[in-house]
């Protein structure tokens, strides 16, 4: 695996990571909120 490929590899993992995380916290205040909070 070539440097262009690793940087690659590691771009589609943070991007992942960070949309996990993201639906991970939205979740939960959803969860978390009152119940007239939680509409948007």
């Amino acid at each position: 695996m070539n440097n262009d490929e690793m940087d690659a590899a590691l771009m589609v993992f943070v991007n992942c990571l960070g949309a996990v995380i993201m639906i991970s916290v939205v979740g939960f205040h959803y969860l978390t909120a009152k119940p007239k909070d939680a509409e948007l």
